[in-house]
């Protein structure tokens, strides 16, 4: 399986800025930034964003919901979010502190439904479809409920909790698209500290996994998970209506722009 680096970041790490022209040249292809923590704007969300699209990096943002406070605000928060026509559909990120969801006071039930809102904010204003970052361990741990609505969305989870990162419940198997593969690491090219790797799994011809019917409903081929010749002829049609060289896989610009397509595209 072929996989393209990337890095997720926030202002709470290492001092900042990045050179991210060392980091495109060092290899990797896109950085997800935190933008907004419950109703607060992360500062350097505007001015690391921006700078990653400018050395070449695919953006996306991501949003890390605040259990304890109002949610309207939280909802608005996503809403306001500056996110270009090539970055990923906003990341709701779904963790859990000290006590877990225990000490929130909601019930999983709740929670779910505090992620829908969420995930639903981010796909009105932004258009597509949100992912969500979390892990089986997060999940499962909490208590949350597998929920259909929810596993409509793309995942993008941590493995460095403990072992492989499979997917929470309710999603198929195959369904994971990015994988945060090391927390905290040192010595990446224009990177003043501590920064988290990212890897993002390229999609092609021969695959069999719930992400291909996720990427089928999107480029107007049949939806049966198996990416065979009629959806490579689709989604060779939808790279080329779309601007993007037509490669006949799912690398990670196609990827991005794909978050922001709507399930039922048809040419």
């Amino acid at each position: 399986m072929t996989t393209i680096l990337g890095l997720d970041t926030a202002s709470i790490a290492d001092p900042k800025p990045i050179d991210w022209r060392k980091v495109y040249a060092a290899g990797y292809r896109f950085a997800i930034h935190r933008a907004t923590w419950g109703a607060y704007h992360d500062p350097e969300y505007p001015r690391e964003a921006p700078a990653a699209r400018a050395a070449g990096l695919v953006v996306g943002a991501y949003c890390l919901i605040r259990w304890t406070e109002p949610i309207t605000p939280q909802l608005e928060a996503v809403r306001s979010l500056v996110v270009e026509e090539a970055d990923f559909c906003p990341v709701i990120d779904v963790e859990f502190g000290k006590g877990g969801r225990l000490a929130t006071k909601l019930s999983g039930a709740a929670c779910v439904d505090r992620v829908l809102a969420m995930c639903g904010a981010g796909e009105d204003a932004h258009g597509g479809t949100a992912g969500i970052y979390s892990s089986r361990q997060q999940w499962v741990g909490a208590g949350l409920p597998a929920v259909p609505e929810l596993a409509t969305r793309w995942l993008w989870l941590a493995s460095h909790e403990g072992g492989p990162a499979p997917e929470p419940p309710g999603w198929d198997l195959g369904s994971l698209w990015v994988e945060q593969v090391a927390y905290n690491v040192r010595g990446v090219p224009g990177v003043k500290g501590l920064i988290d790797r990212d890897e993002y799994r390229v999609m092609r011809r021969g695959e069999r996994s719930g992400r291909v019917a996720w990427v089928q409903v999107r480029v107007g081929a049949g939806a049966d998970g198996i990416f065979g010749p009629a959806t490579e002829v689709a989604l060779k049609r939808w790279q080329k209506r779309t601007g993007i060289e037509a490669t006949g896989e799912v690398g990670i610009v196609d990827f991005a722009r794909l978050t922001r397509v709507a399930p039922g595209w048809e040419d």
